[in-house]
């Protein structure tokens, strides 16, 4: 089972126009995305925006960060998703700021288990476990790529564009 997992939670502090995930309709641009290509979806909001995104899409399955990783970037959403389910987890992730991205470059990223886009690495596809994900954060470690990197997870091109206005 590939769980997509949309990441709509972040603080949007690079990006002029307020809470990405609540911008235009980036936020259901993406869910659909995911929604066509996963088995389910859950959505990574944060506590500010819960509301509004439960009213935007009120058949999501909604995720917060879970204890002990609250707030502690894009990973506290992977972790939140990993406590959710046992076993190995197959994600296809994609933050509510990509929603440009062609439907065919997320069907050809779930080809390939252990793959991220080099220019926006949370445009991923990776499959991990609860115990690895949870022994990377108690080391201290909180960069992404990183983690992926850990994986084994490779590197690929896709066209994304960048949001950030600052």
């Amino acid at each position: 089972m590939t769980i997509g997992l949309l990441l709509a939670g972040g603080k949007s502090m690079r990006f002029l126009s307020g809470d990405k995930a609540l911008f235009a309709d980036w936020l259901e641009t993406a869910y659909n995305k995911l929604s066509e290509l996963t088995d389910e979806v859950w959505v990574s909001v944060s506590a500010s925006n819960r509301e509004a995104i439960k009213k935007r899409l009120p058949e999501a399955n909604i995720l917060s960060d879970e204890a002990p990783y609250v707030g502690e970037g894009p990973l506290s959403a992977f972790y939140a998703l990993s406590v959710k389910f046992d076993g190995r987890l197959d994600v296809l992730s994609l933050p509510v700021d990509s929603p440009e991205i062609v439907l065919s470059d997320l069907t050809d990223l779930l080809t390939t288990p252990n793959v991220f886009v080099r220019e926006n690495f949370l445009i991923a596809h990776v499959t991990f476990s609860s115990d690895e994900l949870s022994d990377f954060l108690a080391s201290g470690e909180r960069r992404v790529k990183k983690f992926f990197s850990g994986l084994g997870a490779e590197i690929v091109d896709v066209e994304v564009v960048n949001h950030n206005e600052k």
